[in-house]
């Protein structure tokens, strides 16, 4: 886990195959390892802003998941077509 460095290996917390449940970086979207518990205290990339989800801390793909370590692959540079 990229927060409390115990031993995961599940990017979707075990949720495959159902979409949007993977723990993404809120900037650029990378794939990042969150173990259970710590993915509850989290917002990932695509989660909604509402109230409850307002409080939690946003999630990136750097040490302790507190920044992106990505310089230009963001989300806002890309368009879904």
């Amino acid at each position: 886990c990229i927060i409390c460095s115990c031993p995961h290996d599940d990017y979707d917390n075990g949720f495959a195959p159902c979409e949007n449940k993977e723990a993404r970086c809120c900037k650029c979207r990378v794939l990042v390892l969150v173990c259970n518990d710590c993915r509850q205290k989290v917002r990932c990339w695509g989660e909604s802003d509402d109230t409850v989800i307002e409080f939690k801390m946003r999630l990136f793909c750097g040490k302790n998941g507190k920044d992106c370590v990505d310089e230009g692959n963001i989300s806002e540079n890309v368009e879904t077509v």
